[in-house]
């Protein structure tokens, strides 16, 4: 078995404050932004390095494709070498500027900054808010900043640190009034000007290979590991342990989180089924094309593995016995973001993963598309945490720490009524949720799962213990499990009310 790497470093956006070379205004990566304009107005696929699907196109515009393919590649090939993956970072960093430096970037994507809902996803031990004023379920939360820029005076509002981490409801009308609602988020927010089209053309370009990287390094190191379903460091839910993605899915995550334009695109490239369908829609001889990229090339190679394993994991006894009724059609893999979310599912959710795919619920048709999707693998999920819990000697720290991380997203979906009764219409979500329980309440009969207390584990304190026995805390809401405490305003901000 492959043995895990080291953890990966804080690479969220900090490299280029630590790292003396910084990014300054590029001609070279203007004349490559000019080429994606060109590109991105008439329509090009892309996947540059396709043949099928081009020949409306002039051999001009082919040939430019072709270039700028090219030289995408050149950024992409350092980040297969250890050695040279932090500088290769740092170049992919002022490529994606597109010519600009990184704070005249930055200024221009939060000109155009605009979502209906608040995108904001938190982790462990962070301060978020609850106004039961204005909240029309107790499935909801706020940021900070959406919480200050709120008119919440004289209402019944909480404080609290969440233990599990969520995401603010701010603008999501099916759990919180529009009166609650910040200036920036709703159907009236203030809106900046509709951005160009072009304006991210070269920068999604080179993030859709980036995640291309992402999903290679998953299939890779699956197919090294078959033998082995659930390593046990896998539990510990960080990616660059699993597979050596950490610093390229820290690199997605602090471009996304630019927000505007790039992140809209990057949602887009998620669920959009024309990009999936132009990756795969080539004949077999183009697979060995010598016009197209090696690495786009060996990328169409990897997922027949990947595919494989999809329909592989159709044919698991647990289907029959526990899911009779299970839509099996509705598993076929139309966009990236069910191969992400497959792989997510394989390596037990790893926290980086899930918050780069929580930050885009804002968009509605992303939010319907992943919460489908991840209902669906209910299944899977389940199956892969009764596995891990019948290894020798498994930790139930970690176990219970994957639990947390799935019931994290899953609480997150649910608080959405309308997103629920539709989920019921679509695919039977009640059958899935109890399915899932009883198959691992049957399993864990069948296997002598030992159960250890959760208290124990986690060593609370006598108080917290004792709290849980009066059911003092408030239960599980809005994707955060928390300890609330009377509303305290911070320091110098006035009395606490």
């Amino acid at each position: 078995t492959m043995p895990p790497a080291e953890p990966a470093p804080d690479f969220s956006g900090r490299l280029l404050a630590r790292s003396e070379q910084t990014i300054e205004e590029s001609n070279e990566y203007v004349q490559w932004k000019a080429i994606a304009d060109e590109l991105k107005l008439a329509g090009y696929p892309m996947n540059l390095g396709a043949s099928v699907g081009v020949d409306q196109f002039s051999p001009e515009l082919r040939k430019k494709a072709r270039l700028l393919d090219l030289n995408i590649e050149s950024l992409i090939t350092p980040l297969w070498e250890p050695s040279g993956v932090d500088g290769a970072l740092l170049t992919l960093r002022i490529a994606i500027c597109q010519g600009l430096s990184k704070e005249k970037f930055e200024k221009l994507m939060n000109e155009h900054n605009f979502s209906l809902k608040c995108n904001v996803i938190w982790e462990s031990d962070a301060i978020a808010y609850r106004c039961n004023t204005c909240s029309k379920t107790p499935c909801m939360s706020l940021c900070a900043t959406c919480f200050k820029g709120g008119d919440h005076e004289g209402h019944d509002v909480t404080r609290f640190f969440s233990r599990e981490g969520g995401a603010c409801d701010c603008g999501n009308e099916d759990v919180l009034k529009e009166s609650g609602f910040c200036s920036s988020h709703g159907a009236h927010a203030d809106r900046p000007p509709p951005p160009p089209v072009t304006i991210v053309s070269l920068a999604e370009l080179i993030l859709l290979r980036v995640l291309f990287l992402v999903l290679d390094h998953f299939r890779k190191h699956t197919q090294n590991n078959r033998r082995e379903r659930v390593p046990k460091y896998m539990l510990q839910g960080n990616a660059d342990q699993v597979c050596g993605a950490g610093k390229l899915i820290a690199l997605l995550q602090e471009c996304v989180d630019y927000g505007g334009p790039i992140r809209d695109a990057f949602s887009r490239i998620l669920i959009d089924p024309e990009i999936y369908k132009g990756i795969w829609a080539v004949p077999e001889e183009d697979i060995f094309d010598t016009l197209s990229t090696t690495s786009f090339r060996n990328f169409r190679e990897m997922h027949k593995f990947f595919e494989q394993m999809s329909r592989e994991s159709l044919g698991h006894h647990m289907l029959d016995s526990y899911f009779s009724d299970f839509p099996k059609e509705a598993m076929r893999n139309t966009c990236l973001l069910h191969e992400l979310l497959f792989w997510m599912r394989v390596h037990i959710f790893p926290q980086s993963l899930i918050n780069l795919t929580l930050v885009f619920l804002g968009e509605t048709e992303y939010r319907d598309e992943f919460a489908r999707r991840f209902f669906l693998l209910y299944p899977w999920t389940s199956d892969s945490m009764m596995d891990a819990c019948t290894q020798d000697g498994c930790d139930y720290k970690n176990i219970s720490m994957a639990s947390s991380r799935i019931i994290h997203i899953s609480v997150q979906m649910l608080s959405s009524s309308a997103l629920c009764s539709r989920l019921t219409d679509e695919i039977n979500l009640p059958r899935l949720m109890f399915g899932s329980v009883a198959f691992l309440l049957l399993s864990s009969e069948q296997k002598a799962v030992p159960i250890k207390p959760l208290g124990r584990d986690l060593q609370l304190p006598p108080k917290q213990h004792q709290r849980r026995r009066e059911g003092e805390n408030e239960d599980e809401v809005g994707g955060n499990e928390e300890e609330e405490e009377p509303f305290l305003e911070e320091e110098g901000e006035g009395e606490g009310e």
